[in-house]
C-alpha cells in the first residue's frame, strides 16, 4: 500500500509551510492528519523523507471508493489498513463505499473497527442501492463516541451498552423494528446529539424520544413526502 495507489492530487503547498509541517512532533502531525481525509494524508508521503512513511502510522481512516482507481484498490488499502492496526485502537474509521460491490466487505470491516475499538464510526452508501444490515456488534462498542450511518439498516438492538456514545447521525435509514431507534437512544446514558434525515416508509410510523442527557434533537424529512401518519414523541 503506498501514495501510488490513490488518485494524485496537485501539491499547493510552498516549501516553508512542507518544512513546517516537516518539523513537528509525531503526535502534532497525527492530530493534523486524523482531520483530513486519508488520500491528502497520503498525498504528503512525496513532501518529505520523514513524512514518506509517517501517515501508516495514523490511527484513522477517511476514504471514499472515488478515491481510487479501481474497487479492488479500495479494498486493499482498507483492508491493510485494519490489518496494520491489529492489536491496537482505532480513533476513526470513515469509508463511503458503493454497496453494489460486495457488501459483505463492508460488514466485516466494521466488526473489525468494532473489535479495534473505535471511536467514531462513519460509514455511508454511496447509492443506497442495497440494503446492508448494520453491524449488531455497534452496539455494545463501548469505546464508540460518535456514529454516523448513511443509507443502511438499523437492526433490532437485542442488548445496547454504549457508554461513550455522544452523537448519532441516520441518514435515509431503514429500521427493522419500529422500535429499534428509541431503544437505542433510552440506552445511551452520555448520548448528546440525535440528528436523522429521514425517507418515507422507514419502517418507523413512531418516534418517541427517551433521554436524560439529550442536548440537541434534529429531524428532517422530505416535505413532498406524506409523514402524515408519522409521529414524533
Amino acid at each position: 500500500m503506498d501514495a501510488a495507489r490513490v488518485k494524485p492530487a496537485l501539491s499547493t503547498n510552498p516549501p516553508s509551510e512542507v518544512a513546517r509541517l516537516s518539523s513537528l512532533p509525531d503526535c502534532l502531525i497525527f492530530q493534523i492528519f486524523l482531520n483530513l481525509p486519508t488520500k491528502d494524508v497520503v498525498q504528503t508521503s512525496v513532501l518529505s523523507t520523514r513524512l514518506k512513511t509517517l501517515w501508516k502510522d495514523v490511527h484513522g481512516l477517511d476514504l471514499d471508493t472515488e478515491d481510487f482507481n479501481t474497487h479492488e484498490t479500495f479494498m486493499s488499502f482498507v483492508d491493510n489498513f485494519l490489518e496494520r492496526n491489529r492489536g491496537l485502537s482505532i480513533h476513526l474509521f470513515k469509508v463511503t463505499y458503493n454497496s453494489s460491490y460486495r457488501p459483505d466487505l463492508v460488514i466485516r470491516w466494521v466488526d473489525t473497527a468494532v473489535r479495534l475499538k473505535v471511536e467514531h464510526l462513519d460509514v455511508s452508501d454511496d447509492l443506497s442501492g442495497q440494503d446492508i444490515m448494520m453491524n449488531p456488534t455497534v452496539y455494545t462498542c463501548s469505546s464508540l463516541v460518535s456514529l454516523r450511518i448513511v443509507g443502511m439498516i438499523l437492526p433490532s438492538p437485542e442488548r445496547v451498552s454504549l457508554p461513550s456514545l455522544k452523537d448519532i447521525v441516520l441518514i435515509v435509514v431503514e429500521y427493522i423494528n419500529p422500535w429499534a431507534l428509541e431503544k437505542l437512544i433510552s440506552q445511551c446514558p452520555v448520548l448528546e446529539n440525535v440528528s436523522i434525515d429521514r425517507i418515507y416508509g422507514d419502517g418507523m410510523p413512531i418516534l418517541r424520544v427517551l433521554s436524560q442527557s439529550l442536548l440537541s434533537f434534529m429531524h428532517y424529512w422530505d416535505k413532498n413526502d406524506d409523514y402524515e401518519k408519522d409521529r414524533i414523541v
